[in-house]
């Protein structure tokens, strides 16, 4: 039973199986610790990532996964704590990890904007670089485009809320979602 154990129909086992069996197969860590990811086994997911980065440091998506996982454990932590620092710190050190591996991979850009909009204070700066360098590479990134805009709310930059507005609205003149964030601005 899951709720008790936290082994989801005995894939705890099933893993420590393969484990003896497959030590140095970097998927074996990488899916495992998805699955525990998933599951809100922030701590297990971490461990498992880890392995799999250990295995195969060049491996993209265990970088950025094991970025999340961080992440997501710090989010169990009261903001600006120590444990959320800490776990902030973690995952900058993974996002950072997948652009030496590709500078073009968008996401960890965003991601790293975002953690310096929650750094206190907050550096609007390097936030607004990663998005545009994020658009740049995706020109057409809703999620780069709303960040900006975010961002020049927050710094209460009225210039580039307008340019992020008419970009957007060009962009997505037929999103019902992307209409409703920007009449919120």
């Amino acid at each position: 039973v899951y709720g008790r154990t936290r082994d989801i129909g005995g894939l705890n086992s099933t893993f420590a199986e393969a484990e003896k069996k497959f030590q140095a197969n970097h998927f074996l860590y990488y899916n495992f610790g998805l699955i525990k990811m998933n599951s809100g086994e922030y701590e297990e997911a971490i461990k498992h990532l880890s392995m799999a980065v250990k295995l195969k440091p060049q491996m993209l998506e265990a970088n950025y996964n094991l970025a999340r996982a961080n992440l997501l454990l710090g989010d169990k932590f009261a903001s600006h704590s120590v444990p959320w620092v800490h776990a902030q710190l973690e995952a900058l050190k993974f996002y950072e990890a997948c652009l030496k591996i590709n500078d073009k991979y968008e996401p960890a850009y965003i991601s790293i904007g975002i953690i310096s909009m929650s750094k206190n204070p907050p550096d609007y700066i390097t936030a607004i670089d990663k998005f545009n360098t994020a658009l740049k590479i995706e020109p057409s990134s809703k999620e780069a485009m709303l960040n900006i805009m975010t961002a020049g709310y927050l710094k209460k930059d009225e210039t580039l809320i307008k340019k992020m507005k008419k970009m957007l609205a060009e962009k997505y003149p037929d999103d019902s979602k992307v209409s409703e964030i920007i009449g919120l601005y």
